[in-house]
């Protein structure tokens, strides 16, 4: 795994277990809920923001995750945060990935980015 394509791979795995945790959460009967199983993916996901968040924290000459020019990487590790934002806000509860916040809060402010952010309703 390349520098460069690692925040991409990491930002889609934790999707993926967001998912899984959410679904867990939201779809399934309370008594069917396997507490143990939403524990390990909730802790994947913590493990991946954590990474995203030391990659956006080692990158301090520039805005983006790697390099200088929008990649998949950013908006894979955006798109990770903001949907954990959304489906999973206690995971995010007292901001523990700063970078990675800023990094998301940046590039939401991209026009490319504020045409597409999620409006429940």
């Amino acid at each position: 795994m390349t520098r460069r394509s690692a925040p991409s791979r990491i930002g889609h795995g934790i999707m993926e277990k967001g998912v899984s945790s959410s679904y867990e959460r939201n779809h399934r009967p309370k008594e069917k809920i396997f507490d143990g199983w939403v524990n390990q993916v909730e802790l994947q996901v913590t493990g991946g923001l954590a990474a995203l968040n030391e990659s956006a924290a080692a990158n301090t000459g520039s805005d983006l995750l790697c390099g200088d020019h929008l990649t998949l990487a950013y908006i894979n590790a955006v798109m990770a945060h903001d949907f954990i934002a959304t489906g999973a806000p206690y995971l995010l509860q007292d901001n523990p990935y700063p970078a990675l916040a800023a990094l998301a809060q940046r590039c939401n402010e991209h026009t490319a980015f504020a045409k597409t952010v999620f409006k429940p309703g």
